[in-house]
């Protein structure tokens, strides 16, 4: 996976973890007496997403640093890398 293909997971990751969100909220306003046991395991599954989504967004900005770092040393002759970075933080990519 590249740099704009971990950026896109970590976006897609959070998304996951913003609708189980609210799922979660959701499903404890139809169960209240069960809200202990939602919490414990809907917490868990959200803050494994929101750790993914970390670790694939670190992975981006490692990635990012690396090729401006390469660009400026030895020259951006490779405008796919450019390409790929744009396609993946547009706006229509992030919302997806």
């Amino acid at each position: 996976m590249n740099g704009p293909g971990h950026y896109a997971e970590a976006e897609r990751l959070m998304a996951c973890a913003m609708q189980g969100a609210a799922d979660l909220v959701a499903e404890a306003e139809k169960q209240p007496g069960d809200i202990d046991m939602l919490l414990s395991s809907g917490q868990r599954n959200i803050a494994n997403f929101i750790g993914l989504a970390n670790v694939h967004a670190t992975l981006a900005l490692a990635a990012a640093t690396a090729q401006s770092t390469i660009d400026r040393l030895i020259g951006d002759d490779n405008l796919d890398d450019a390409r790929a970075w744009a396609d993946a933080t547009a706006p229509s990519a992030v919302s997806s």
